[in-house]
């Protein structure tokens, strides 16, 4: 599992609103997290955050496509 490439296919697919991509990228990131896996830097470079900020951010966008895909 590589995060980051699960991250940007996650806001790729939801950018063009591939909604079945980013369910996909969101279900395999959030388990892995779920996991305890490491997360994906969430915000391009400059902008390096610690573990905690990513983690919250990347598990939040998760569950806000996952919803997004309930509610369809």
């Amino acid at each position: 599992m590589d995060p980051q490439t699960t991250w940007r296919r996650l806001i790729d697919a939801y950018a063009i609103r591939d909604l079945e991509t980013a369910t996909t990228a969101a279900e395999d990131l959030n388990a892995w997290l779920t996991r305890g896996g490491f997360p994906p830097q969430v915000l391009p470079e400059p902008w390096r955050m610690d573990e905690r900020w990513n983690r919250t951010l990347a598990q939040a966008a998760c569950r806000f496509i996952l919803s997004q895909c309930e509610s369809k």
